[in-house]
């Protein structure tokens, strides 16, 4: 398997996993807005009745730097914050935290981890060495620590292998472990907590889907690896229809096109698969985000290159309690390319985040509202699509242990120095309901 082909190609394509329901405090009416500065890759609502977007601020040469942007209910903007340090680019994802703040996920070549409060004032921030890739990702445990995974050189200097640490909340060091095969590509790319607390890690080894299940010390408790005979990215991982576990990413082998489309198992608990199926079109699809939904079924979204107005429309498509399709749509605007980064179940429907860009610097963050069958108010800040793509069933060739090996780490965490600055000025570029001040 070619390295950088793999490997860069997955930098493109990861996205966040790790989303619980949350009920919006706007009026259950339905809109679009965008937000001018950099990419949005997760929307939280806040105590108030609003929200908050995590992103990364800046395009171009000014990328980039983490983004907080609080939003009032009506959507208006409350404050917005960035975030500078030496080495620290841009937020991979964003999540609440059980004290009411957020911790983020720094994007650049090693584990950085920004702990804020509600109001956006940095808490701690530590440097844990080699590693992320712009696959870093934190996710807060039922106990309250953080569970941090990515990609590091630590281990081997000419290959990447997966990374997983757990810290307390006060960011120290509990465990930090490698896992991967020697001369081989291995990374981590999403994690959920499982059904029985422990964890549940997505990611690629050597060009197939790569899921382990991880206990609180950092063991491996099963692991398996799942493809066909071209490459495969599994991307995101959630909890879906009551015992299982969605894994959903790019898939080359099941494609059916000449590009990737998505490619979705359903895993029993101990990682059989219990269905899979392939989505998509003639050109390439990537799938960033999924959610388990109250109705019982579950929801995937990303970005589609065959379905749409622009070059890619962010689409999502919505799965009934048996897993069959219920309804599908495309969002976007002529000439840009959009993406879902997001879905947030709200108390009407769904909220959604992503980004929309015209090449090379022309970067919005997309919000939108959903009903619950995906219909929106867009008036002119993009066109809404039905699509109508069948589910085909697919029959993997490749179900194995993945025999990765596991490697303690001792690597010393730095505090880092991070200097927060509140942004001003409007940043709203477009609304099909209100104006963002």
């Amino acid at each position: 398997m070619n390295f950088s082909r793999q490997f860069y190609r997955a930098l493109i394509l990861v996205g966040l996993l790790v989303i619980p329901t949350v009920s919006f405090g706007f009026d259950g009416s339905t809109w679009i807005s965008t937000y001018q500065g950099g990419y949005g890759h997760n929307v939280y609502e806040t105590p108030d009745g609003g929200g908050i977007i995590g992103g990364s601020y800046g395009a171009g040469g000014a990328c980039c730097s983490p983004w907080l942007v609080k939003l009032n209910p009506d959507g208006s903007v409350d404050w917005q914050m960035t975030y500078e340090a030496p080495g620290l680019g841009g937020a991979t994802n964003m999540v609440p935290t059980q004290d009411g703040g957020y911790v983020i996920a720094g994007d650049g070549v090693n584990f950085m981890v920004v702990k804020v409060d509600a109001s956006g004032n940095v808490h701690w921030a530590k440097d844990y060495g080699d590693g992320g890739y712009t696959h870093l990702r934190v996710l807060e445990s039922n106990e309250g620590n953080f569970l941090v995974t990515g990609a590091t050189q630590l281990e081997d200097r000419y290959y990447v292998n997966g990374r997983a640490m757990l810290l307390d909340p006060s960011g120290n060091v509990v465990w930090d472990k490698v896992y991967g095969n020697e001369g081989a590509i291995d990374y981590i790319t999403s994690a959920t907590v499982g059904y029985n607390g422990n964890f549940i890690t997505i990611g690629s080894s050597r060009g197939y889907y790569w899921v382990m299940e991880l206990d609180q010390e950092g063991n491996i408790v099963w692991q398996n690896i799942y493809g066909g005979n071209e490459e495969d990215t599994g991307l995101v991982v959630t909890k879906a229809l009551k015992h299982y576990y969605l894994v959903v990413g790019a898939s080359d082998s099941y494609a059916g096109g000449d590009l990737r489309n998505w490619w979705a198992l359903l895993l029993s608990k101990s990682g059989k698969v219990a269905k899979q199926f392939t989505l998509g079109g003639y050109d390439a699809e990537d799938p960033h985000t999924a959610i388990s939904t109250s109705d019982g079924g579950f929801m995937i979204g990303g970005g589609t290159g065959s379905f749409g107005a622009g070059f890619s429309d962010i689409w999502l498509v919505k799965f009934d309690s048996h897993a069959r399709v219920e309804w599908q749509k495309t969002y976007g605007r002529p000439d840009r390319t959009d993406h879902a980064w997001q879905i947030q179940e709200t108390a009407t429907g769904y909220a959604v985040i992503g980004d929309s860009y015209y090449f090379p610097a022309d970067y919005d963050v997309w919000v939108m509202t959903l009903d619950r069958d995906g219909n929106v108010e867009s008036g002119d800040c993009g066109i809404v699509g039905d699509t109508y793509v069948t589910a085909f069933p697919t029959n993997v060739s490749t179900v194995s242990d993945a025999g990765v090996m596991t490697w303690d780490t001792s690597v010393k965490a730095f505090d880092m120095k991070v200097r927060a600055t509140a942004q001003t000025g409007r940043i709203g570029t477009c609304t099909s309901a209100f104006l963002p001040e």
